[in-house]
């Protein structure tokens, strides 16, 4: 039987696989640019049989022990040969393959939190046409603690095209060709004479082969390739949030010395997020930019003149950080009312900056120009306003603050506070009060109050939630079914928690497993701990998970018998909500 939970509990996870991951803070970035630092340039153009280097620059390593990288590559157009380390890093490990490297990276004990940690270096095979290598995952040890980031950094390698003959650019191979190349004939790759651009043949040599093309040429006009104007990286800005269809700074321009028309393209990781001018080369936006998820952007700009002659160029757009309070509000609403006081609940605004830090809220009777400050601090969105008068309207009001602003308060909701209760049970001659709501745990009834210990060894009391509707959920570390429907419920927890309170029940289990459990998955709602099963049996949950909605007045809005999904929950929440 055991056997067959554990199959079963092994089939729910391949079926309905856990986010468990916890957010990470570094990041990376690579660069085969010959500049020293990180331009984070992801293309270049190589001849065949070359070196090829590649700079791993990383970001927020503090604390860090080690780092893993994966790369994987074609080996028909590359092989890996070595990783070189940088002063930051006391050793590595290599776990190589034809088609990947997993390189492992001890970081020095004083290393700074960001830098370049290594180069790694591929050769270009004899039949090399073209490739990509892509850096696929990154894992950071640091303080004990796995951090994993999924990317796909990909490095393009293109077929470097083949100088032309014509040195000197005067769209003629002549005598002042000649005496340029005899200046560097016989010189090799890493001789201070030694410049590829007259390296005819690219096999790292200037030799005899490469005269010969040199003499097949001599006498003819060559077509010249177009010059970007800028004789190196193109460093652009624009604020965050900017509309698409914006110029980008001024237009990176080409010249062509045969007069041959000009047409401009993007390529790059990049290039999909931007457009571009084909025939003036003016990079615009193409979609709004927001400075927290992507603060720089990286690509390539090529010009071709239609007749073979391309030429590229770097470009890096900086995304300026602009203070963005959060939107405003909609009106908030009442999800229970007293004689004396509303419980106020209200959803969190359009927010592109930073996280909310803390609401406002204030209130007046209806009939009154002056607000009164709830003195509300935090960012539950759900407060009860006591004190109020019975029979009443009041207009209330919220607004949320984060680190680069205040929003606007939203528009007022407005409300009436309840009739005071008769005294007597209805006697006299005022009206008599509703009958009482039967206690069960079918829909409909006022559920069954019980008192139980929190992981953190504090009582939990079902009526002392009254004014918040509350989403209990029985279950059990064990329960396969349980586990499958838990990351929905802590997307809940995440969009939804500010407005319901959500109790899991664990059946019989210890206090410590099941804090080992709840710890390990993060999963952040309320626990308490059934452990001899009373509340369990009241409630007929003999079936795990069992759920049940109740409103903010504690009656029973809706029950489940087995795993659901997010939807259904979030169905679920606004009827309790709102009944």
């Amino acid at each position: 039987m055991r056997n067959l939970i554990l199959q079963t509990f092994l089939s729910a996870l391949l079926i309905y696989p856990l986010s468990l991951s916890s957010q990470n803070s570094f990041s990376l970035s690579v660069d085969v640019d010959s500049t020293p630092g990180d331009q984070a340039v992801s293309s270049r153009d190589v001849f065949p049989n070359r070196t090829v280097p590649i700079q791993i620059f990383a970001t927020d390593i503090a604390s860090a022990s080690t780092i893993s990288l994966r790369f994987e590559f074609d080996p028909t157009q590359i092989v890996y040969e070595a990783f070189k380390l940088s002063n930051i890093v006391s050793g590595t490990s290599a776990l190589t393959s034809k088609d990947f490297a997993n390189i492992g990276i001890t970081l020095s004990a004083n290393s700074p939190s960001s830098g370049l940690i290594g180069t790694i270096h591929f050769r270009t095979t004899e039949t090399f046409s073209g490739t990509d290598i892509r850096l696929i995952r990154a894992r950071l040890v640091r303080d004990g603690q796995t951090e994993t980031v999924s990317l796909d950094l990909s490095t393009t390698l293109r077929v470097a095209k083949l100088p032309s003959p014509d040195f000197d650019r005067s769209g003629m191979v002549d005598v002042s060709d000649f005496l340029l190349f005899a200046d560097v004939f016989g010189s090799k790759e890493g001789d201070e004479k030694y410049d590829e651009k007259y390296d005819l043949d690219g096999d790292g040599e200037i030799e005899i082969s490469d005269f010969l093309l040199f003499s097949d040429s001599f006498g003819k006009m060559i077509n010249r390739e177009p010059v970007f104007t800028s004789k190196s990286a193109v460093m652009l800005s624009i604020d965050e949030n900017t509309a698409p269809g914006q110029a980008i700074g001024d237009p990176i321009a080409a010249t062509d010395a045969d007069g041959h028309t000009l047409t401009y393209r993007l390529s790059g990781a990049d290039a999909d997020s931007f457009a571009i001018e084909g025939s003036t080369g003016q990079i615009q936006t193409k979609g709004k930019y927001n400075f927290e998820q992507q603060n720089r952007y990286s690509l390539t700009a090529h010009v071709s003149d239609g007749e073979g002659g391309e030429a590229s160029l770097s470009a890096d757009i900086a995304i300026n950080d602009i203070d963005e309070p959060p939107g405003q509000p909609a009106p908030p609403s009442v999800s229970a009312i007293a004689p004396t006081s509303l419980t106020v609940i209200w959803e969190e605004p359009v927010n592109t900056g930073p996280e909310i830090t803390d609401y406002d809220v204030q209130y007046r009777q209806a009939d009154s120009d002056a607000f009164t400050d709830a003195e509300y601090d935090g960012t539950k969105r759900s407060l009860r306003l006591t004190g109020l008068s019975s029979s009443t309207r009041y207009a209330i009001q919220v607004r949320a603050t984060n680190a680069e602003g205040i929003s606007e308060w939203s528009e007022p909701g407005e409300w009436s506070t309840s009739a005071p209760s008769l005294p007597g049970g209805g006697g006299g001659n005022g009206p008599s009060p509703p009958p009482p709501v039967p206690v069960g745990i079918q829909v409909g009834m006022q559920a069954p109050d019980f008192t139980l210990r929190t992981l953190n060894g504090e009582q939990f009391n079902l009526y002392e939630q009254r004014g918040t509707p509350v989403f209990l959920n029985f279950w059990a570390t064990w329960c396969p079914p349980c586990i499958v429907e838990m990351p929905g419920i802590q997307k809940l927890q995440n969009n939804m928690g500010d407005s319901i309170q959500i109790v899991g029940i664990d059946q019989l289990e210890t206090r410590s497993h099941v804090q080992r459990f709840v710890t390990r998955y993060g999963f952040t709602w309320t626990f308490v701990l059934d452990s001899i099963g009373e509340v369990s049996r009241t409630y007929k949950a003999s079936a795990i998970p069992t759920s049940y909605f109740l409103d903010a007045k504690g009656v029973i809005v809706r029950k489940f018998v087995g795993a659901r999904n997010y939807e259904t929950f979030l169905e679920a929440t606004r009827q309790a909500i709102n009944n």
